[in-house]
């Protein structure tokens, strides 16, 4: 919503009135609350997917996997960005190696 938007639902009576900068795509894109009967790309994505550090052994990795009844793990680094996603026999191939390998 536009600062003079905010600015008018405030002079309408409307006591939490925001004025979100980044926008509506970037509000869309965390998978906000949103009006209508759109099918977002986001609506469709999984958010639970399993997460590892690229530091991990691939042995620690199989074992969680194991447990979780995962497939797969995304390995990403210190700042969260998924760097690959390690599956299959990968996580066969010598259990004591870092995923980064």
């Amino acid at each position: 919503m536009s600062p003079r938007a905010a600015w008018r639902l405030e002079r309408f009576g409307f006591e939490r009135v925001y004025d979100y900068v980044p926008g509506k795509m970037e509000w869309l894109s965390f998978g906000r609350a949103h009006e209508g009967t759109a099918q977002l790309a986001g609506d469709m994505l999984h958010s639970d997917v399993p997460t590892c550090s690229v530091e991990s052994r691939l042995g620690e990795m199989k074992s969680r996997l194991d447990e979780e009844g995962a497939a797969f793990c995304g390995a990403a680094g210190d700042d969260g960005v998924v760097a690959g996603i390690v599956q299959g026999k990968a996580l066969d191939a010598n259990p004591p190696s870092p995923s980064r390998r």
